[in-house]
Protein backbone atom coordinates (compact mmCIF):
# COMPACT_ATOMS: atom_id res chain seq x y z
CA UNK A 1 0.00 0.00 0.00
CA UNK A 2 1.37 3.77 -0.73
CA UNK A 3 1.88 5.98 1.58
CA UNK A 4 0.67 9.70 0.85
CA UNK A 5 1.58 12.77 2.46
CA UNK A 6 -1.46 15.22 3.49
CA UNK A 7 -0.14 17.81 0.72
CA UNK A 8 0.12 15.83 -2.08
CA UNK A 9 -2.62 16.26 -5.01
CA UNK A 10 -4.25 18.58 -3.13
CA UNK A 11 -5.45 22.37 -3.61
CA UNK A 12 -6.30 24.58 -1.38
CA UNK A 13 -8.31 27.99 -2.53
CA UNK A 14 -11.30 30.14 -1.40
CA UNK A 15 -14.42 29.61 -1.54
CA UNK A 16 -16.69 32.05 0.87
CA UNK A 17 -14.69 35.99 0.92
CA UNK A 18 -14.33 37.12 5.24
CA UNK A 19 -17.87 38.23 6.11
CA UNK A 20 -19.26 39.78 8.91
CA UNK A 21 -23.07 39.53 9.56
CA UNK A 22 -25.17 40.35 12.77
CA UNK A 23 -28.33 38.75 14.00
CA UNK A 24 -31.14 39.70 12.56
CA UNK A 25 -29.69 41.01 9.25
CA UNK A 26 -28.60 37.53 8.32
CA UNK A 27 -28.46 36.68 4.49
CA UNK A 28 -27.22 34.24 1.95
CA UNK A 29 -23.85 34.75 1.25
CA UNK A 30 -22.48 34.54 -2.44
CA UNK A 31 -19.78 32.05 -2.53
CA UNK A 32 -16.39 32.19 -4.43
CA UNK A 33 -16.23 30.07 -7.80
CA UNK A 34 -14.27 27.06 -7.35
CA UNK A 35 -12.76 25.46 -10.76
CA UNK A 36 -13.27 21.54 -10.77
CA UNK A 37 -11.06 21.24 -13.58
CA UNK A 38 -9.31 17.67 -12.92
CA UNK A 39 -10.68 17.66 -9.13
CA UNK A 40 -12.19 14.25 -8.02
CA UNK A 41 -12.70 15.21 -4.44
CA UNK A 42 -13.85 18.41 -3.19
CA UNK A 43 -14.51 19.73 0.45
CA UNK A 44 -15.53 22.93 1.57
CA UNK A 45 -14.87 24.43 4.97
CA UNK A 46 -16.48 27.25 6.77
CA UNK A 47 -14.45 29.04 9.37
CA UNK A 48 -15.17 32.24 11.66
CA UNK A 49 -16.09 33.07 15.28
CA UNK A 50 -19.17 33.92 16.21
CA UNK A 51 -19.85 36.43 19.64
CA UNK A 52 -23.13 34.46 21.09
CA UNK A 53 -25.41 35.23 24.16
CA UNK A 54 -25.90 32.60 26.90
CA UNK A 55 -27.60 29.30 25.58
CA UNK A 56 -27.49 30.94 22.23
CA UNK A 57 -26.39 29.49 19.10
CA UNK A 58 -25.13 29.78 15.16
CA UNK A 59 -26.80 27.65 12.69
CA UNK A 60 -25.77 27.04 9.00
CA UNK A 61 -29.57 27.37 8.03
CA UNK A 62 -29.33 27.10 4.31
CA UNK A 63 -26.85 25.93 2.01
CA UNK A 64 -27.14 26.16 -2.07
CA UNK A 65 -25.04 25.00 -4.80
CA UNK A 66 -25.14 27.12 -8.64
CA UNK A 67 -23.38 25.17 -11.48
CA UNK A 68 -21.60 26.90 -14.31
CA UNK A 69 -20.03 26.02 -17.60
CA UNK A 70 -17.80 29.62 -18.17
CA UNK A 71 -17.58 30.85 -14.26
CA UNK A 72 -19.94 33.88 -15.14
CA UNK A 73 -23.31 32.85 -16.16
CA UNK A 74 -25.27 30.25 -13.32
CA UNK A 75 -27.66 27.94 -13.08
CA UNK A 76 -30.61 27.67 -10.77
CA UNK A 77 -29.51 26.67 -7.36
CA UNK A 78 -29.54 23.47 -5.77
CA UNK A 79 -30.64 23.28 -2.25
CA UNK A 80 -28.21 21.06 -0.28
CA UNK A 81 -29.80 22.38 3.37
CA UNK A 82 -33.17 24.10 2.75
CA UNK A 83 -33.82 27.23 4.97
CA UNK A 84 -36.43 26.06 7.77
CA UNK A 85 -35.95 22.35 7.12
CA UNK A 86 -34.64 19.26 9.01
CA UNK A 87 -30.92 20.03 7.24
CA UNK A 88 -30.30 22.93 9.26
CA UNK A 89 -27.06 22.46 11.43
CA UNK A 90 -25.90 24.00 14.92
CA UNK A 91 -22.35 24.52 14.05
CA UNK A 92 -21.68 26.72 17.13
CA UNK A 93 -22.99 27.01 20.87
CA UNK A 94 -22.80 28.70 23.46
CA UNK A 95 -22.91 27.52 27.68
CA UNK A 96 -22.43 31.52 28.59
CA UNK A 97 -21.74 34.88 26.96
CA UNK A 98 -18.67 34.12 24.77
CA UNK A 99 -17.20 34.31 21.43
CA UNK A 100 -16.37 31.31 19.93
CA UNK A 101 -14.19 30.34 17.15
CA UNK A 102 -15.72 27.02 14.50
CA UNK A 103 -15.55 24.90 11.57
CA UNK A 104 -18.35 23.28 9.44
CA UNK A 105 -17.06 21.22 7.09
CA UNK A 106 -19.06 20.43 3.83
CA UNK A 107 -18.22 17.51 1.25
CA UNK A 108 -19.22 17.84 -2.17
CA UNK A 109 -20.19 15.04 -3.90
CA UNK A 110 -18.82 15.30 -7.58
CA UNK A 111 -19.97 11.29 -8.29
CA UNK A 112 -23.34 12.51 -8.44
CA UNK A 113 -25.69 10.86 -11.46
CA UNK A 114 -25.24 13.91 -13.09
CA UNK A 115 -21.85 15.29 -14.25
CA UNK A 116 -21.30 18.45 -12.58
CA UNK A 117 -20.24 21.70 -14.66
CA UNK A 118 -16.97 22.74 -14.65
CA UNK A 119 -17.55 25.53 -11.85
CA UNK A 120 -19.77 25.17 -8.72
CA UNK A 121 -19.56 27.68 -5.86
CA UNK A 122 -21.64 27.48 -2.52
CA UNK A 123 -23.84 29.88 -1.11
CA UNK A 124 -24.71 29.43 2.59
CA UNK A 125 -27.12 31.21 5.09
CA UNK A 126 -25.73 31.41 8.80
CA UNK A 127 -28.54 32.12 12.12
CA UNK A 128 -27.68 33.76 14.60
CA UNK A 129 -30.22 32.98 17.39
CA UNK A 130 -30.23 35.62 18.84
CA UNK A 131 -31.73 39.20 18.49
CA UNK A 132 -29.05 42.11 17.56
CA UNK A 133 -26.85 41.08 20.22
CA UNK A 134 -24.74 38.39 18.63
CA UNK A 135 -22.34 39.20 15.63
CA UNK A 136 -20.36 36.66 12.95
CA UNK A 137 -17.14 36.97 10.89
CA UNK A 138 -16.82 33.80 8.44
CA UNK A 139 -14.76 32.56 5.55
CA UNK A 140 -14.06 29.45 3.67
CA UNK A 141 -11.72 27.54 1.80
CA UNK A 142 -12.45 24.35 -0.89
CA UNK A 143 -10.01 21.69 -0.31
CA UNK A 144 -9.64 20.05 -3.93
CA UNK A 145 -8.15 16.34 -3.99
CA UNK A 146 -7.26 13.58 -6.37
CA UNK A 147 -5.08 16.07 -8.72
CA UNK A 148 -2.67 14.72 -10.39
CA UNK A 149 -0.91 17.78 -11.29
CA UNK A 150 -0.82 21.01 -8.36
CA UNK A 151 -0.21 24.41 -9.84
CA UNK A 152 -0.36 28.11 -8.33
CA UNK A 153 -3.65 29.50 -9.71
CA UNK A 154 -4.55 33.03 -10.17
CA UNK A 155 -7.54 34.84 -10.54
CA UNK A 156 -9.35 35.15 -13.56
CA UNK A 157 -7.79 38.36 -15.45
CA UNK A 158 -4.53 37.57 -14.44
CA UNK A 159 -4.93 39.04 -10.47
CA UNK A 160 -3.63 37.97 -7.61
CA UNK A 161 -2.28 34.12 -6.59
CA UNK A 162 -5.26 32.55 -5.58
CA UNK A 163 -3.02 29.29 -4.16
CA UNK A 164 0.18 28.81 -3.50
CA UNK A 165 2.54 25.96 -2.03
CA UNK A 166 4.50 26.02 0.84
CA UNK A 167 6.38 23.55 1.93
CA UNK A 168 8.53 23.12 5.14
CA UNK A 169 10.86 21.00 6.07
Amino acid sequence: MKSFELHENIAVEPALAVTAQTAGAESKITGETIDLKDCHDLTVVFDGSATLDAAEGLDLAALELQESDDGATWDTAEDLVTAGGAGSTRIAYSAGAATVQFSAKVKVDLAKAKKRKRYIRLNPTFDLSRGATDTLSVSGVAIKGGLREVKNTQAAGGGAVVSTDILLD
